[in-house]
């Protein structure tokens, strides 16, 4: 780090910020985490990680050492001499991207930070965030420069234990020179590899791409799943055998839909900007489409192969296998459509255990069970022992009679 460069504010200590905040603090840098949330805040200042991951343990060795603390306003900023952007933009109720968190805290540096500070945005947005809405908001003078402006969005895949902040490359753009060598400089200190680009639209851009990549090939492979299951082929087979060619092939695999913090918003926030810039996007736009159909096909697959079946158990409600993390859930929105066919829906998760007021139900009496993600409690053997059937949008089963696979 640099001899100026000693404080760090890390605004938003969510599944983003709070790992930020201890790879920074584990690296020598005094951190102030600012969360607005009093739950979430309360659960900081006592030691009790609220972030699926993150060790307790390792944040109470912080919070006693003095190298991290928790504060519940933004008033502490006046001390940073760089601050780290890391609060949610969502989409709004109408399926609009959502900034009015990433306004409050331009608002908020506007009020209290210190000349000079270097200010970092993680959070996902549109190009042009960091030109168009901080620093146009907060640079009223061109003469005077207040601050010093980056951008280094954020790559965390929660749950992944073989790629973490520290081996995760990290894009860096930023509006001068100075800032990107501030910038850059913060994050080699706990990331292996930091990669500069020449502006910050470049970064912002990548960071949108990098999700829209996976939603298109995801929803492809979806779509492929499709044919494959009208012609009784196994949608695994066909990829393994595709994969087998060893250049200009990525493999990706079927699944009940997309889900999480980043793949169902990001593509929203690229296909917005560009219909403001004039562009259309309409392969990503059919992408999506794809994948909001998924539970329709989903639901029509079980009306059409197991006309008789009336009681249903989806296995596995988080976003993904091995995460709590339920946003944008593809497995809630099928529990939902099962719903409103009139199935009798329940659900299974050892991790989740509760959700919406609703428990895990581990006595599986259902005719059918639609296999989501693997989970431990889930027995297939003896689940069709006991007459049941099996829709499995793993491939983690061994394809046998009872058992659907797609």
């Amino acid at each position: 780090m640099t001899i100026k460069d000693k404080i760090v504010s890390v605004i938003g200590q969510g599944y983003v910020g709070l790992p930020l905040a201890l790879a920074a603090a584990q690296s020598g840098w005094n951190v102030v985490g600012i969360e607005i949330d009093s739950v979430r805040f309360e659960q900081l200042s006592s030691g009790k990680s609220p972030i699926e991951g993150t060790e307790s343990s390792q944040l109470q060795a912080f919070l006693n050492s003095g190298q991290y603390r928790a504060e519940h306003n933004f008033s502490s900023l006046n001390e940073a001499d760089i601050i780290v952007v890391c609060v949610p933009t969502p989409l709004d109720e109408k399926g609009k991207p959502e900034l009015s968190a990433l306004r409050e805290v331009i608002q908020s540096i506007d009020k209290y930070a210190k000349s000079n500070a270097l200010i970092i945005n993680e959070s996902t947005s549109h190009p042009g965030t960091l030109r168009n809405m901080f620093y146009s908001e907060l640079e009223q003078d061109e003469s005077a420069r207040r601050f010093e402006y980056a951008v280094a969005p954020e790559r965390i895949d929660p749950g992944n234990f073989k790629f973490s902040i520290s081996n995760t490359p990290r894009v860096v753009g930023a509006l001068t020179e100075n800032a990107l060598v501030r910038a850059s400089n913060f994050y080699r200190s706990f990331c292996s590899e930091v990669i500069g680009v020449s502006s910050p639209e470049v970064a912002e851009m990548a960071k949108l791409l990098e999700n829209t990549f996976r939603l298109v090939n995801i929803s492809l492979i979806n779509e492929i799943s499709k044919l494959s299951a009208k012609m009784g082929l196994n949608t695994r087979e066909v990829v393994d055998a595709a994969n087998t060619k060893p250049f200009g092939f990525m493999k990706f695999l079927p699944s009940i839909g997309i889900g999480g913090h980043c793949i169902p918003i990001d593509p929203i926030y690229l296909t917005e900007f560009a219909r403001n810039q004039g562009v259309e996007q309409t392969l990503i736009e059919t992408a999506k489409n794809i994948d909001n159909t998924m539970t329709t096909w989903i639901v029509e697959q079980v009306k059409n192969l197991e006309p008789e079946i009336r009681s249903i158990t989806v296995v596995g409600v988080g976003y993904k296998a091995g995460s709590r993390d339920t946003r944008h859930s593809p497995s809630i929105r099928l529990i939902r459509a099962l719903r409103d066919s009139g199935y009798q829906v329940d659900w299974l998760d050892s991790i989740v255990e509760k959700f919406e007021d609703e428990v895990s139900n581990s006595n599986l009496a259902s005719q059918l069970a639609i296999l989501a993600a693997p989970d431990s409690k889930f027995d297939a053997e003896r689940y069709l022992i006991q007459g049941g059937k099996i829709f499995d949008f793993t491939g983690s089963l061994n394809a046998r009679k009872g058992i659907i696979q797609f």
